[in-house]
């Protein structure tokens, strides 16, 4: 269970403010799926209108050995009708990552919004110290990065990552989950 909150744009131009509500549950020992709320709010310059809205998201995450773990997801399988007459677009995400020794996460992600290309990326999550880990990540087309930490104490975790933007300023992600 968690909660997400992302802030993207500049503000005497576009901003993008994304708010979500989680739950996940565990099926069997290597196989979980999840669901978000997430309620979002679109605003441009004070000449233009501001859009609020709602979406609805569901993945899953299978582990079939200790050392892979598979996520899939499809964002905004349902959306509320955003800005009149459109609905955002459907977001899908498949990753793989491999778990090896010594606390250091690889990983490879895939991601397709309808009517736009593919994302591709390359990540890293690598442990620093007894809880602690330091993330990063590359994306392909347009050229990204990501760069992050996360924390976690007594099952519940913080993380924080900032994603840069090839012509906006960019995207900073703050999560906080309980129940690890």
């Amino acid at each position: 269970m968690g909660l997400t909150v992302s802030h993207f744009g500049q503000t005497d131009f576009y901003t993008e403010t994304e708010t979500a509500i989680y739950f996940g549950l565990r099926l069997r020992h290597n196989i979980a799926v999840g669901l978000d709320i997430r309620n979002m709010q679109l605003a441009y310059t004070q000449e233009m209108p501001s859009y609020t809205g709602w979406s609805l998201s569901a993945g899953i995450i299978y582990q079939p050995i200790k050392e892979i773990l598979v996520t899939g997801a499809i964002g905004r399988a349902i959306n509320s009708n955003f800005i009149p007459g459109y609905n955002l677009p459907r977001r899908y995400h498949l990753s793989l990552a491999f778990i090896l020794p010594g606390e250091i996460q690889l990983g490879a992600g895939w991601e397709k919004s309808e009517g736009d290309r593919d994302l591709l990326g390359l990540g890293q999550r690598l442990g620093l110290a007894k809880n602690l880990y330091f993330l990063s990540a590359i994306y392909f087309d347009p050229a990204r990065y990501a760069l992050g930490a996360e924390l976690i104490l007594r099952g519940q975790s913080i993380f924080y990552t900032y994603l840069s933007h090839p012509d906006l300023s960019g995207t900073h992600y703050v999560e906080f989950e309980v129940g690890n």
